[in-house]
């Protein structure tokens, strides 16, 4: 803006310059360009020589709020994408009360802790735009030092609840992270191995602390 207003004023100048210092139709009109910038935010309407009134201040904000619905429209259609091609993340209600672990099959099954041999497994939840139920999974599998990197390429097998499909969900290692996103009702626990070697991880996702009470608590 200010670099508008500048080269404008100095145009202004070389032209009276140049024309016997005449202010003429050429001068004002670089003096309206030089101060548009600064008088056209509290300019609230335009009135055209046919009649024509143009709502500055409501155009933009109309522009502001379209955009603002563009992006989350993008969003919701990028969830809603997913949950077609990979399920809806689900915790059903136990049948018996005597297999309090059967609603989250693997619980257990892979070691039980998220970090092992240099690595580890990790989750971020958050809701899901335009959503009061459901929940991004963000899963990833990385180095926790520079020692036990991950090699391009490496294939990180995702193990995910059953209401998930493909429930196995292989990942190659892209600049050091093998990496997934889902959609979930609830939590669940999640696995990680690896195809080089006998790496084991677990995340039970109802842990986080980080993650919303209501996703923690299905």
């Amino acid at each position: 803006m200010w670099a508008i207003t500048a080269a404008s004023a100095l145009i202004i100048l070389l032209h009276m310059f140049y024309k016997d210092l005449t202010i003429d139709n050429v001068t004002l009109a670089l003096f309206a360009f030089a101060v548009a910038p600064w008088i056209l935010p509290y300019i609230r309407s335009l009135k055209l020589p046919d009649g024509t009134e143009i709502i500055l201040r409501d155009l933009r904000k109309s522009v502001t709020e379209l955009r603002t619905e563009i992006t989350r429209t993008s969003d919701v259609a990028e969830q809603t994408q997913t949950a077609l091609m990979t399920g809806i993340g689900k915790r059903p209600i136990p049948t018996a009360a005597a297999e309090p672990t059967s609603n989250d099959p693997n619980k257990g099954k892979f070691g039980g802790s998220a970090e092992r041999n240099g690595r580890r497994l990790s989750a971020t939840i958050e809701p899901a735009v335009g959503s009061s139920e459901m929940f991004t999974v963000d899963l990833r599998v990385q180095s926790t030092s520079q020692t036990s990197a991950l090699a391009e390429g490496t294939t990180v097998r995702f193990h995910l609840h059953p209401t998930f499909t493909p429930v196995i969900v292989d990942v190659s290692v892209m600049n050091g992270v093998a990496a997934i996103r889902r959609l979930a009702w609830g939590a669940f626990t999640v696995g990680a191995t690896f195809r080089d070697d006998e790496t084991r991880l677990e995340l039970d996702l109802s842990t986080l602390a980080s993650a919303p009470p209501l996703f923690r608590s299905r």
